[in-house]
């Protein structure tokens, strides 16, 4: 894999060193107030489930986590992390192709690491995503 840029793009887009690039990330999250720190994320409950892929042998893991006032932050098997309101969405996290056919189990105590969130844009149904996702823009 290999990738261009240009000059004008370094100092931007493009870094020469961890430093730099650290520093203007910094500043991005400081001048954008529609992004959830990971840090800041305090779920009330946490419930997670994996499964072994058949095909690739590939630990698949998912979970949801309950934020209160039915705000949930989630990540299903084939998604970004990502942040809904409104019941509805445990019900469909429930309904995944994979608890019907991959026989995922509960793990208990699960620990995760949470993501910096952005918030979202139509015509997106989630509030606010994780970086990669293309309706979460901040």
């Amino acid at each position: 894999m290999y990738f261009t840029t240009n000059n004008d793009e370094i100092g931007e887009r493009t870094f020469l060193g961890y430093r730099d690039a650290k520093e203007k990330a910094c500043g991005y999250l400081r001048s954008h107030t529609d992004i959830i720190l990971a840090d800041d994320v305090k779920p009330l409950s946490i419930a997670a489930y994996s499964y072994v892929r058949a095909f690739d042998d590939r630990v698949m893991t998912a979970f949801y986590c309950d934020l209160g006032d039915a705000i949930y932050y989630i990540q299903e098997f084939m998604t970004f992390h990502y942040i809904c309101k409104g019941k509805k969405w445990i019900k469909r996290f429930m309904e995944q192709h994979e608890f019907k056919h991959g026989n995922p189990q509960e793990i208990q105590g699960y620990e995760l690491r949470f993501k910096n969130m952005y918030k979202c844009v139509k015509p997106s149904d989630w509030l606010y995503a994780e970086s990669g996702y293309s309706y979460a823009v901040g």
